[in-house]
């Protein structure tokens, strides 16, 4: 759905366990070729090609359209940039997870998006549940530049936030957009599952938490010195980016030139056909 290969994507991805958190090397490609493999996955992030069709038949300019949705605000392109990339990760760990895509939902292009950061869904023996089905939580903090903020901190405590209660409030939400037919990529009542496992018919299902500090590569040694204390309900992780602003600001400019692109080409495309 969203173009990524996930094989690739995890040939790119070198993982080396650390006393206290699984530490991520992203392959240090040229800022280009990582702006090129993600563009499309990030833009369809946002709106499926789809929406970009439908509004292109009415007459709406593709760049435009695309500008609404990426943000120019810096802290907001860090942190939607560290959610996706954070979610590639994910993805090419467990690809069968239902994710259900949260940036598309955003009010503002310049705010965050809602509620827990990060939420996959698995259910592999769906219309049946089983005991094997399991919700993917992730807290995710970005840094990209010199500055005071701590990452692994901030993931550890939001995540606790998480685990306390903000991951069933997510899931409500959820629901309710499921509901309006505004989510597509779960129905109600696999939703269902998850805000009601106790009961006879779903049953337990398990949550598996974790705190993602996407961190540019060149601060990921000072980040890491002096890592707080993990919880056991915790899993830490910290992704490791040479470039990581020019990337992500690389990455929205090609999210607007694919756009471009895709409507040019289906434009061609009915064009040969008549």
């Amino acid at each position: 759905m969203l173009g990524l290969d996930l094989a690739e994507m995890s040939t790119l991805l070198v993982e080396t366990a650390q006393e206290h958190h699984l530490l991520v090397e992203v392959s240090t490609d040229s800022v280009d070729a990582w702006a090129t493999r993600l563009g499309v996955p990030v833009r369809r992030c946002y709106f499926a090609d789809e929406h970009l069709e439908a509004r292109a038949a009415a007459g709406i300019d593709a760049g435009a359209l695309a500008g609404t949705y990426v943000p120019d605000n810096p802290s907001v392109m860090s942190g939607d940039f560290g959610e996706m990339l954070a979610a590639f990760y994910l993805a090419s760990k467990q690809a069968e997870a239902i994710d259900p895509l949260k940036w598309r939902f955003k009010n503002d292009r310049n705010q965050s998006a809602p509620k827990s950061d990060v939420v996959r869904f698995s259910l592999p023996t769906w219309p049946a549940a089983s005991g094997e089905d399991r919700i993917e939580c992730a807290e995710v903090k970005s840094k990209a530049s010199r500055g005071n903020s701590k990452p692994i901190a901030s993931a550890l405590k939001d995540s606790a936030t998480d685990r306390g209660g903000r991951l069933d409030k997510t899931l409500n939400w959820l629901k309710e957009l499921a509901i309006k037919g505004e989510l597509t990529q779960l129905t109600v009542e696999q939703l269902e599952r998850f805000i009601t496992p106790t009961d006879s018919v779903h049953g337990p299902y398990s949550r598996d938490f974790k705190a993602i500090a996407v961190i540019d590569a060149k601060y990921v040694a000072t980040e890491t010195e002096n890592i707080p204390g993990v919880p056991d309900q915790c899993t830490l992780i910290v992704l490791s980016v040479t470039d990581l602003m020019q990337i992500y600001t690389a990455t929205f400019t090609e999210v607007v030139t694919s756009a471009e692109t895709h409507v040019s080409a289906l434009g061609a495309t009915q064009g040969g056909a008549s």
